[in-house]
């Protein structure tokens, strides 16, 4: 990896700059990969196991990642989304 490399070399303000970037892109990946998880039905206890954490830990670094797949009005009652299939019916994601 150019970070390592870089800093091996004695450039550790790049290897720094690359560091940085790289924990950024690992964030954004982890907070993606936590959001469709719970769209698609996962628990925090789930979500919390594969990423190192425990469930609570895992619902308090993330849980607004959760509010933002719901409205607010299904938020405030506790409900899931609706959606509407092509052919005009109701369902229900979890």
């Amino acid at each position: 990896m150019e970070a390592i490399t870089a800093s091996g070399e004695g450039n550790h303000e790049l290897a720094l700059c690359l560091a940085d970037e790289i924990r950024g892109v690992a964030s954004r990946l982890m907070t993606t990969a936590v959001g469709n998880a719970r769209r698609d039905g996962r628990s925090w206890a789930q979500i919390g196991r594969a990423a190192g954490l425990s469930k609570q830990a895992a619902w308090e670094k993330w849980r607004r990642i959760d509010a933002r797949s719901r409205s607010p009005l299904q938020s405030a009652l506790g409900q899931p989304r609706l959606g509407v299939a092509s052919d005009r019916s109701v369902q229900v994601d979890a």
